[in-house]
This record gives structure tokens, C-alpha cells and sequence, in this order.
């Protein structure tokens, strides 16, 4: 993160990458609402107000900037620079553009605009009308990458805005060959602590975690958080169990012991009567004679209970139904430095089947990072 003092003169250019820093620490933590960062400059350029979106429900980025301005008569000609346009309706807090059009400030700099049709450009228009100037930033090519790294930020909100489904990450760790076990079952380990430690820095940025039953029996994992960054971030957690296979264990289970009961969703094909006084909640949806869920349904309805992303972690049914099905945004692979071989090894792909090089699933890397001794690799469809 850029590093910078209250009294600092900033350019343009430094005061939006500033921005754009403080939304990322709110990734993770406001969903359903955007990670929005904020920067006030005085009419001399200098850095007099910053802030972020904290939580969901607590003051947007805008307030928490202007409430950091220590002489408010500095505002007098400041200029406001944010990541995302100012939102104009009432939520959990009161329209930002409501406070913004009372300040004393000559312009508002923000970078992308809201797709929410409940913002779009009304706030804007409120804040011209009190003749405060009102303008989009434009990244120059030398800040491609802050740019990336915004729209990548924004990416599972404008996700959301559009199709009223969580943004979906997959993400696989494997062998260098693909392989995610042996025959025999034993995965642990593939890949390396490094690895596994950025894992739990990926799950803090998404609502919920999701894997299939054939996961939880194989690892009895926790999948909560553990990273000293997050520590207190807690997620939700999903489970894909069309034949009701985890029902008769499901108290002694690590994740039911781990998570608060009302933060699990249990997915079966059926109503059953097994989880009742359990407290988690019970959902069933519909399958094909293969017993692979509607997808698209039940990501409307994650959506609809508050759910903006979801991630990912196994195993290779949940990965064809959700590949085949395309409800996936993001892929994260870790590769570790590891050759299993084909023969007496399971692949995360093993369940889906391409018949033509023409008809296969296409993805759009982007430049791969070495974590600890392993290769981790981003990519969008």
C-alpha cells in the first residue's frame, strides 16, 4: 500500500492509487455493497482525509474520509477523489451525495462508475446542481495495473449488479500434473505452507466457501479462516450433498464444530428431518438424474440471502457441475512442485470429458505469482 502522510502534497494520479489501496482493505467485508476507497485533498494538493468502507452497515468510504478531516475549513475548494461514484439512494447508512453536495468542495474525482440502478448517475447529478465539478478519471497507460487491480476489486459487485448471482471463484490446488490425491485418499500435502497460508488470505476475501460431501469426507476440513490479517473475519460455509451423505455424522463434522450453526447451508436433492435441532440451515434444491444440481437456481437464491461471492474448494464433481454449468468467473490454481502421475492418482478434472478441441473451456491468464515454492495462477473465462 502506498505510503502517505496527512499534510503530504499528492498528484492526481498518487491520490487515486491511495484510493484504490484503502478499498482493497474493505474486500471481504462489506458484501453485498462495493469496496470503496476515498482521499481528500486541500486546494493545495494536500492529503487532509482518507477512508474506506469498513463494514457493511457502517459509514461508506466518503464519510469516513470526510469525518477524518481534522479542520473542516480545509474542505473549502478540496477536491474529493474516490473509486467508485458517490451512491445516491438510502441503504444501511443515508445517500453519500447527500453530505458531499453541503460541502464546501470544488470537485469529485471518482473512477469508475455504479451500475446499481438505484445510484447510477443520480448522485452525480445532485452533486452538479450545488456546482461542485463532477469528473470520471481517466488511467493513463503507466497505471494499468492500478487499474487492474481496481476492476478486478469490483469485479464479483458488478457481477452481482448484473445477473443477481454470488460471483464465483474456483480454485484447485494440485500437482504439477493436476493430481489432487492419491488413489488412496492421502492429499495432504500437495502443496506447500506457503500456499495454503495465501488459500486462507483468498477466503477472507469471499462470503462463503463452498465444497461437495465427497470433500468433507475425504478431509473433514474446518474451512474457516486462519490468517493473522483476518482473524477475526468470519465466513459462511456450503455443502453440496444431493444423496444426504454427510446426515448421519454431520455433528461431529470439523466445520460444524468450527462455524456458528446459522452460517451453514446444508444443500440436499430432498427435505430430510435428520438435521432438525442441529440449527444449520437446510436447503433443498433440483437435481438431474444424475444428481447434479440447478446451478443457476441455487446461486439465485445464495444471492438472495445476502451472498455476494462464493468460493470454491473441491471436489472434482463440484468442479464439472460448476464448469459445465458456467456459473464460474474466476479460476485460482495453485500448482505445487509435486509429479503424482496419472497412474494411481485422482485429477481435479478426472469428471470432465471434452470430445472436440473446439468445444473446450478457454481461460484468460494473468501473470503467475511463485508462493513459497509453488506457482499460483489467476485466470477469467
Amino acid at each position: 500500500m502506498n505510503s502517505y502522510n496527512f499534510g503530504d502534497a499528492l498528484a492526481p494520479q498518487e491520490a487515486m492509487s491511495l484510493s484504490i489501496d484503502l478499498a482493497e482493505k474493505a474486500v471481504g467485508y462489506v458484501s453485498p455493497n462495493p469496496p470503496v476507497g476515498c482521499v481528500i485533498l486541500n486546494k493545495k494538493s494536500e492529503l487532509i482525509g482518507l477512508g474506506y468502507h469498513e463494514k457493511h452497515g457502517d459509514p461508506h468510504a466518503e464519510v469516513n474520509a470526510i469525518n477524518s478531516v481534522k479542520d473542516k475549513a480545509q474542505l473549502r475548494e478540496a477536491k474529493i477523489f474516490v473509486t467508485l461514484e458517490p451512491c445516491a439512494h438510502h441503504g444501511k447508512t443515508p445517500p453519500c451525495c447527500d453530505l458531499i453536495k453541503d460541502l464546501p468542495v470544488s470537485e469529485v474525482v471518482y473512477a469508475l462508475a455504479d451500475t446499481n440502478p438505484l445510484v447510477e448517475k443520480k448522485g452525480l447529478k445532485l452533486i452538479k446542481d450545488k456546482g461542485i465539478k463532477v469528473t470520471q478519471y481517466i488511467f493513463s497507460k503507466k497505471e494499468a495495473a492500478f487499474e487492474n487491480k481496481l476492476n478486478q476489486m469490483m469485479a464479483p459487485f458488478f457481477h452481482n449488479m448484473k445477473t443477481k448471482k454470488p460471483f464465483v471463484a474456483l480454485k484447485v490446488a494440485s500437482s504439477a500434473d493436476g493430481m489432487i490425491a492419491l488413489s488412496s485418499g492421502e492429499s495432504q500435502w500437495i502443496t506447500g505452507e506457503k500456499a495454503r497460508e495465501h488459500v486462507h488470505l483468498m477466503r477472507a476475501k469471499f462470503d462463503a466457501i463452498l465444497v461437495g460431501a465427497g470433500t468433507v469426507l475425504a478431509d473433514n476440513p474446518k474451512l474457516n479462516i486462519r490468517h493473522k490479517q483476518h482473524a477475526e473475519k468470519t465466513n459462511k460455509v456450503i455443502i453440496l450433498d444431493a444423496k444426504g451423505e454427510l446426515l448421519n455424522n454431520f455433528k461431529s463434522l470439523n466445520l460444524y464444530k468450527t462455524h456458528k450453526a446459522e452460517d451453514i447451508y446444508y444443500v440436499t436433492k430432498n427435505s430430510v428431518k435428520k438435521l432438525h435441532g442441529l440449527g444449520v440451515n437446510h436447503m433443498w434444491s433440483t437435481c438431474s438424474e444424475g444428481d447434479e444440481f440447478d446451478l443457476n437456481l441455487l446461486l439465485l437464491e445464495f444471492y438472495s440471502l445476502g451472498m455476494g461471492s462464493i468460493f470454491i474448494e473441491g471436489g472434482a464433481a463440484v468442479y464439472k457441475g460448476f464448469l459445465a454449468q458456467k456459473q464460474v468467473q474466476k479460476f485460482y490454481l495453485y500448482l505445487g512442485a509435486k509429479i503424482l502421475g496419472a497412474d494411481g492418482s485422482l485429477s481435479w478434472s478426472k469428471e470432465l470429458k471434452t470430445l472436440s478441441l473446439s468445444n473446450t473451456i478457454d481461460l484468460k491468464f494473468s501473470c503467475p505469482a511463485l508462493i513459497g515454492g509453488d506457482l499460483f495462477i489467476e485466470a477469467d473465462f
